[in-house]
């Protein structure tokens, strides 16, 4: 791939942080609920492998944080790397989900 070029992966991520706008040097959402449905599509096999480890019921913006925390448990020795990443990446959306608008 050349410089122009994304895989399907980096364009997913790429439209996650789409979904995020920039103030003051700290990232908020910009559209909290289209942020959250991208998270399901984006980190769908992470939130599975979260849901799984931590024997959860099915995710929603109220046990969002369950899911944050229970994140940490997912590691590379069941899972593969990218189901990893997805997984930590739902900790910290949750950090921004719940606290982007404290000011």
């Amino acid at each position: 791939m050349n410089g122009d070029e994304f895989d399907e992966k980096e364009i997913s991520y790429r439209y996650s942080i789409k979904c995020i706008g920039i103030m003051y040097n700290e990232p908020i959402f910009v559209d909290r609920d289209k942020a959250y449905k991208q998270l399901l599509v984006t980190c769908k096999e992470g939130i599975e492998a979260i849901q799984e480890k931590g024997d959860l019921p099915e995710i929603s913006k109220h046990n969002l944080g369950t899911y944050s925390s229970a994140s940490m448990d997912v590691t590379d020795e069941i899972y593969d790397q990218e189901t990893v990443h997805q997984a930590a990446f739902v900790g910290i959306f949750y950090d921004f989900y719940c606290h982007g608008d404290d000011r």
